[in-house]
């Protein structure tokens, strides 16, 4: 009995330790044997050398609950803290459907999608008023240029604010962004609004092409092409666009090269985004049965349609934080 209790209360020497880390080197480690390091590493008295190799068995497997156990020990709960959100597993973005459909439920993005269709929809709002009450006939130019205004404000407004969505949610930021400033002006709206209309236009060009040819020939256009080029175009813009929030630049989006290489390395995951992307914005497609119903349609439709849209894009950052190890743009 006393010389199992020796045993158990012998120490190793650092001797020993450099010896078993050598024994490692050049081959291919478990956590397992990483924690016996560790352990070795603290019997002879080298702490230093126990966490650092403790840490790189929490790097290898960070789901291991004996790493997790001996983490909890060895640091401050400060550290282990950190530590949790560093190695936090994002859940497939395929899986947390419910908390992408519920993102713009926020009181804080509900105003502002509501602020935004109520200035979208201000014209024809103006335009049913002059109708019922036909003596605010006089004010007609001030409700349309004010209307008009309004509009296009949100038109240049809306690009820089998804881009903001999208950005913060492959960041890992919750909440919704501000919107953009009028400082100034060219950056955080007519920059925007320039590159998505480019990515948009450069994504759906072979239909463009396709639909612009036949109408020149006057001719029926093949069904088949037409329907090959939409869902050409329907694969590379959520790709594109994503490439070019988070490289803050236009030129990359616009190389198939580097779409298509981005869309290989996501594999199966990147049909799985666009299925969800584009199937998220299909209730906007009803909705534009409401704008010609007084007052409360035009509202109504704009508030679903840009719903839908904030869904889709907060959908492509999550995308992007679940797939940045293959991608490697940065």
């Amino acid at each position: 009995m006393e010389k199992i209790q020796k045993q158990e209360t012998a120490k190793a020497t650092p001797e020993e330790y450099f010896s078993l880390q050598e024994s490692l080197d050049g081959k291919t480690v478990k956590a397992a044997e990483l924690l016996n390091l560790y352990q070795t590493a603290q019997s002879a008295g080298l702490p230093k050398e126990a966490r650092y190799t403790l840490m790189k068995a929490g790097n290898l497997e960070p789901e291991n609950p004996s790493v997790i156990a001996a983490l909890a020990m060895e640091l401050s709960p400060d550290e282990y803290r950190e530590w949790q959100e560093a190695h936090k597993k994002e859940m497939p973005f395929w899986r947390d459907i419910k908390s992408i459909l519920l993102y713009p439920a926020q009181k804080e993005g509900l105003m502002m999608l509501g602020l935004a269709s109520l200035f979208f929809a201000a014209g024809k709002i103006f335009e049913f008023l002059l109708e019922a009450v036909p003596l605010l006939t006089i004010f007609a130019i001030v409700f349309f240029a004010v209307g008009g205004i309004l509009g296009i404000a949100i038109i240049l407004v809306i690009p820089g604010f998804y881009a903001s969505i999208t950005w913060r949610a492959a960041l890992g930021k919750p909440g919704f962004p501000d919107w953009p400033g009028f400082s100034d002006i060219f950056a955080n709206l007519l920059g925007p609004a320039f590159k998505t209309m480019a990515v948009a236009v450069w994504s759906f060009m072979p239909l463009i092409l396709v639909l612009t040819y036949t109408a020149q020939k006057k001719i029926s256009p093949s069904v088949s092409l037409t329907v090959f080029t939409l869902l050409l175009g329907l694969l590379y813009f959520p790709m594109s666009f994503l490439m070019m929030v988070m490289s803050q630049k236009l030129w990359p989006s616009l190389l198939p090269s580097q779409v298509i290489d981005s869309m290989a390395k996501s594999g199966r995951d990147y049909l799985k985004l666009c299925l969800l992307f584009w199937a998220l914005l299909l209730p906007s497609l009803p909705a534009l049965l409401l704008w010609e119903i007084p007052l409360i349609g035009p509202v109504v439709m704009v508030f679903t349609v840009l719903y839908c849209w904030t869904c889709s894009m907060h959908l492509l950052g999550r995308f992007y934080r679940y797939e940045k190890e293959k991608l490697k743009w940065f």
